[in-house]
């Protein structure tokens, strides 16, 4: 599982016990992926924020972070190389925090078009919780509730849609495949710019698999994300090419 590397959080806080603040720089544990927080127009829009708070339904020591983005051009920038699925199986799991301001995307992929996406609400959705193949949308008829933590994922095999929302689970065929474009992949935002695909909420983790994963997997997946169990060795073998957790220092990453 490759590093992250952070640049540009110049606007965040990641706050240690003793309430001096600690904004991550870079951590590298084996072979890097670059991240970076961007701006459109940094006099007026914060930057990303990083925040070690504790969230519901996490454990009581306040040492989790969360990525906290505003919902109007913030977001995350990280490399694609690792996460390009000419496949078409993969599979995106994360706990997000919805707030009201306009939301969607909570990963992307792609240059200008989506090659894969996972929405927390889509407009074309009614709402709902939607994904992305190569710029065509399909939508589950899950609902995100706003202002709560909430356990989400999309495993895609080629053909089927499978949706994830609190151990709700939906299922939506679709056989659109996932174009070899190279391109970077995106934190909290939509390659094709819409201002209402920009996330507004917080992020605790973004896990992403380079296979489909079953509703079985994905629940014990989220039982060992959330109290930050990762079996990681476990994992890798089983295909997990990316975690962020936005923890102190992002040392999980």
């Amino acid at each position: 599982i490759a590093a992250v590397s952070v640049l540009g959080c110049d606007g965040g806080s990641n706050s240690t016990a003793d309430n001096q603040p600690s904004v991550p720089t870079s951590v590298r544990s084996g072979e890097a992926t670059q991240v970076r927080t961007v701006r459109s127009n940094p006099t007026e829009t914060p930057a990303a924020q990083v925040t070690r708070t504790p969230s519901a339904g996490q454990p009581p020591s306040g040492e989790n972070g969360v990525l906290e983005l505003d919902g109007f051009r913030d977001w995350v920038e990280v490399s694609g190389d690792k996460l390009s699925f000419s496949d078409s199986k993969f599979t995106i799991l994360a706990r997000v925090n919805l707030s009201g301001a306009p939301g969607d995307a909570i990963f992307a992929k792609g240059s200008e078009v989506e090659a894969y996406a996972f929405f927390a609400r889509l407009i074309s959705c009614a709402g709902a919780v939607g994904g992305a193949i190569d710029g065509k949308t399909f939508c589950s008829q899950l609902v995100i509730q706003q202002n709560a933590w909430v356990d989400a994922a999309l495993s895609y095999d080629g053909k089927i849609g499978r949706f994830y929302v609190n151990g709700v689970t939906d299922e939506v065929p679709f056989g659109a495949k996932v174009p070899e474009r190279s391109g970077l992949g995106y934190i909290g935002f939509s390659p094709k710019g819409l201002t209402n695909e920009d996330f507004g909420g917080k992020i605790d983790f973004i896990g992403i698999y380079n296979g489909p994963r079953n509703f079985d997997q994905i629940r014990e997946d989220f039982a060992d994300f959330n109290r930050r169990d990762y079996k990681v060795g476990q994992r890798q073998s089983q295909g997990l090419v990316a975690l962020w957790t936005f923890d102190a220092n992002f040392q999980d990453s």
